[in-house]
């Protein structure tokens, strides 16, 4: 019997790797569900991003774009995504919006909201660190190490970056779990966003070579 993760292939998606229309929408759906604050108060609705999200990726938007994107490839598709930038990244929401418009899909209400208190985060980065905006993995295929080894395909291919950094939530321990056995370290507790205030602690944490 082959083992799952000898079937998966671990590629930048600007690399030539054709995308069918289905693969776009199982990354927009790994977007979506890697964070359960963010994304549902970007998107009224999951079916919403499945079709927004795709459509920035092909419009080469800023932050949703293939140069941003490494995944996790199998015989079924893709597995797992890693949404990443190096340096500071502006976001503007205006492809958002006319993909919305395009799709006559209504804009969420908190789209300036998560705008300014979310991606603008990632105006300050410095210009030699890789942030990793979102890791996700198929729900389908948890518990059989493809994270570990999406995470360490992909800090493989930036031998030369000194710096790394992500957000997590504080109380997703397996994520949390995994980062630390690929070196990444607690530096902070924040605050993280949430369109109704709650109290949401969320680490920093940082990789140095």
């Amino acid at each position: 019997m082959v083992n799952t993760l000898d079937k998966i292939r671990f590629v930048p998606a600007d690399s030539g790797t054709a995308l069918s229309g289905e693969d776009l929408v199982q990354i927009a759906r790994l977007v979506y569900e890697t964070d359960p604050y963010i994304y549902p108060a970007l998107f009224c609705c999951p079916a919403d991003a499945d079709r927004i999200i795709p459509a920035l990726i092909e419009d080469n938007d800023a932050m949703f774009c293939r140069k941003n994107l490494f995944l996790a490839v199998s015989d079924n598709g893709i597995a797992g995504i890693i949404l990443w930038n190096r340096g500071p990244l502006v976001w503007e929401p205006d492809g958002f919006i006319n993909a919305s418009e395009q799709y006559g899909i209504p804009l969420s209400p908190a789209l300036d909201l998560v705008r300014t208190g979310y991606f603008d985060g990632y105006r300050e980065i410095p210009a030699d660190t890789i942030s990793l905006i979102n890791v996700c993995v198929r729900s389908d295929l948890h518990g059989q190490g493809i994270g570990k080894k999406l995470l360490k395909a992909f800090l493989d291919r930036h031998p030369e970056c000194d710096s790394f950094e992500l957000y997590v939530l504080a109380d997703n321990s397996a994520a949390v779990k995994l980062y630390e056995s690929e070196g990444f370290c607690i530096t902070e507790t924040l605050q993280g966003f949430a369109v109704e205030q709650q109290d949401l602690p969320c680490f920093k944490m940082i990789r140095m070579r």
